[in-house]
């Protein structure tokens, strides 16, 4: 049995999110009842997660192909020139406080911790593709979201 990912369109634009442990928990739901729907199963079931994820061979949580996007477009804007306009929104350091009660994580924030290394790093190895590839699956294992 062949498995089509049904969740691309509430994903679409990931690549600018900057999600926050809340939204990834939220995702996790999303999926796993998702996940529950293909296999006609409740929660209700007391069917683990896990067990739910090998009868369809998924092995791969949502938050990671997330996690994956933001690496991919990270490369992009590092690989980019400087007069173009993401890139200079990316270098940008905007000075104006968001509303009160509003996280105050970036999207930049955000890919240096999911990449556990400074910008100038971060910047120098994107240079690599096959170093980027290998830095992006091991910062995206770290987002599997759902507690085992």
């Amino acid at each position: 049995m062949e498995i089509v990912r049904i969740y691309q369109s509430p994903i679409y634009g990931s690549e600018f999110w900057a999600v926050h442990e809340p939204d990834r928990h939220r995702l996790d739901v999303f999926e796993m009842r998702c996940l529950r729907a293909m296999l006609g199963v409740s929660i209700f079931d007391n069917i683990r997660n896990n067990s739910i994820r090998q009868s369809l061979n998924i092995t791969s949580f949502i938050n990671n192909v997330i996690c994956r996007r933001h690496m991919k477009w990270a490369r992009h804007i590092f690989r980019m020139p400087q007069h173009r306009l993401p890139h200079q929104a990316y270098i940008n350091s905007f000075s104006k406080k968001g509303p009160p009660g509003r996280l105050t994580i970036r999207w930049k924030d955000q890919i240096w911790r999911d990449l556990d290394m400074t910008i100038q790093e971060a910047e120098s190895q994107a240079e690599d593709r096959t170093e980027w590839r290998r830095l992006t699956r091991q910062s995206a294992k770290g987002h599997t979201g759902l507690r085992i």
